[in-house]
């Protein structure tokens, strides 16, 4: 259920309370309710109420627990998308934006986005085989530039229909494994997924300066335009596995807005 009241205040301001979710129960479990306070000229200029991001300093990390949701099997297509900033561009910094695998194990398969080295390896995809290899998948650094500071949009698609794995940047297919055999690819496994940091053994390695924000998962294939269309949304494409926006963190809880209960730490 969605229901909004907006109302002027006695100083010329406008006030919006909104309330979004499922109605679980009398108690309004499930239910996400918040309070907004704006001038009349903020709203005009079109801002974004949902402007809540899950910020790293180098040190900090989010797990999502381990669930066949994540995994991709050979015949699965599948979707990740997120919107990054890095606050710093270091040398072979390597930092992790996303990962579903481990570093210190080499015979497991994985997906990752990561980068932050320079203007130039802003983002970059590695999805290992379990014989260490990208044979049959993609593995490459994105023909697109960046800088610290500026918001950029991610999306890693896995479409078994055609074959194909492509890594978009800000809308833009910028890499794909065409001509490699995808079906020989998948990624079923037991480690969680990182976001912002990398499993590597038992640590937890290549730490993220910067933030992410709307990180999706979907269990299909997006077309070019419903990438674009996710890059641009402030909520998840329909029937999305798993969807986080920062919005209503509680402690080190991150609610999954989906309602899969996939929620982060």
């Amino acid at each position: 259920s969605e229901y909004s009241s907006l109302t002027v205040l006695n100083d010329g301001s406008i006030a919006a309370f909104v309330e979004v979710g499922k109605h679980v129960d009398a108690n309004d479990i499930g239910m996400r309710q918040t309070f907004f306070n704006f001038s009349l000229d903020w709203l005009l200029q079109g801002y974004d109420l949902d402007n809540t991001v899950l910020e790293f300093d180098g040190t900090r990390y989010m797990t999502i627990p381990d669930h066949d949701d994540f995994d991709i099997a050979s015949n699965e297509s599948f979707t990740v998308s997120a919107k990054f900033r890095y606050n710093a561009l270091t040398e072979n910094s390597n930092q992790r934006i996303i990962a579903k695998r481990n570093y210190g194990v080499l015979t497991q398969p994985g997906y990752e986005l990561w980068g932050g080295n320079s203007t130039t390896q802003i983002l970059a995809v590695n999805s290992p085989n379990a014989s260490n290899n990208h044979n049959n998948s993609l593995s490459v650094w994105s023909t697109k530039t960046g800088v610290a500071g500026e918001w950029y949009h991610v999306a890693l698609v896995i479409d078994r229909t055609n074959n194909v794995m492509t890594l978009y940047h800000n809308g833009e297919a910028v890499a794909s494994s065409s001509g490699k055999d995808l079906s020989q690819w998948s990624c079923v496994t037991d480690y969680d997924v990182y976001v912002g940091a990398l499993l590597n053994g038992s640590n937890v390695d290549y730490k993220m300066n910067g933030a992410v924000d709307d990180l999706r998962f979907y269990g299909r294939a997006l077309s070019a335009s419903d990438v674009a269309t996710d890059m641009n949304s402030s909520m998840p494409l329909e029937n999305a596995l798993a969807a986080y926006d920062f919005e209503m963190m509680s402690g080190y809880s991150v609610p999954d807005i989906t309602g899969n209960g996939h929620t982060g730490t």
